[in-house]
């Protein structure tokens, strides 16, 4: 019973910083992805696409939160509409672990912008920026083992994501229901796409796996 508070709470903190993190608009492109990389570190990759509307020619913050996570590493970031490769550093935010991503999107002749009204007489121009961001995490409390059964239970501000499993492990358990299908690149791991049943906002996903196979 106190696991699932802590979940609720960490999925209610999660959501609204994700809402809330930069006072302008946010939309997710795709599913956040969650690769199960090593369940005895308690390792997991993360990659996430967003669309942010931002200020052309102005350096902007842009951050990421994760209710829960012990150690960030590896991070990367990618702005997709420039092709050209972020800064972006781990840090505090707002006494939660997450990454600062640092754009400054380039007004280039053709580019589409549109104003943006902070109220009835302030307006700003803004472009939409395609950002990738990805990042290893080490999380014991959401991924962990339990005997032979692999435990993937985290609260995500997601509407969507995809669970990839570790390589010859199959889904035993889901609190929702899944589309699960092998990786094209890798026959032996299956990857599991998950989504909120209420449509929208951030939901709970509680993945039970075992291994079931060896690899030949």
């Amino acid at each position: 019973m106190k696991k699932q508070v802590v979940l609720m709470v960490g999925l209610l903190i999660g959501t609204l910083l994700y809402v809330c993190s930069t006072g302008i608009a946010r939309t997710e492109v795709g599913p956040v992805t969650y690769e199960l990389t090593n369940v005895d570190e308690h390792l997991l990759h993360v990659k996430m696409v967003i669309e942010e509307e931002l200020e052309p020619e102005k350096m902007s913050i842009v951050p990421f939160y994760f209710s829960s996570a012990d150690e960030i590493a590896n991070v990367k970031a990618y702005d997709l509409t420039e092709n050209t490769e972020l800064k972006a550093e781990v840090a505090k935010l707002m006494g939660h672990p997450g990454i600062k991503v640092y754009v400054s999107p380039i007004l280039f002749p053709g580019r589409h912008f549109h104003y943006k009204y902070e109220d009835a007489f302030e307006k700003k121009k803004v472009v939409d920026v395609k950002l990738q961001v990805e990042a290893d995490i080490k999380d014991r409390a959401s991924f962990y083992q339990e005997g032979d059964e692999l435990i993937f239970h985290r609260a995500t501000g997601w509407k969507e994501a995809i669970v990839v499993l570790p390589q010859n492990y199959a889904v035993i358990y889901s609190n929702y229901p899944v589309l699960i299908r092998q990786k094209e690149s890798n026959p032996n791991t299956i990857e599991v796409r998950i989504s909120n049943p209420y449509k929208e906002g951030g939901f709970e996903i509680f993945i039970k796996a075992k291994k079931v196979w060896e690899a030949v």
